[in-house]
């Protein structure tokens, strides 16, 4: 058995994650215009309880899902923020008080 993430993690609509190939995903990146449609239909769908500056920096106890649900109101929408700071952060659950996350708005 192998540790670590063999591939690149994808989540459906449906909440459901999957351990993708990276020779898959060709032509399925995820653009910055359609990463905003996400974040306004988020923000639409589900109203957020606080006010999005684009930067948060990370609290002791902090979860994505967490900030997720703060911002965009409904915590399964914790990959937006992940997608965000992939290229800073690629473990979702390893966030460390004092890193600064993109909070897309």
């Amino acid at each position: 058995m192998a540790d670590g993430v063999q591939g690149q993690l994808v989540m459906s609509s449906d909440g459901k994650v999957f351990e993708m190939p990276v020779d898959q995903l060709a032509g399925h990146e995820v653009s910055q215009s359609r990463l905003q449609e996400l974040v306004n239909w988020a923000r639409l769908q589900n109203a957020a309880t606080e006010e999005v500056s684009g930067y948060y920096y990370v609290r002791p106890g902090d979860t994505m899902w967490g900030l997720a649900q703060r911002y965009y109101g409904d915590g399964s929408l914790w990959p937006l923020i992940w997608l965000a700071n992939a290229g800073t952060n690629p473990n979702p659950n390893l966030i460390f008080a004092g890193q600064q996350l993109s909070i897309p708005i």
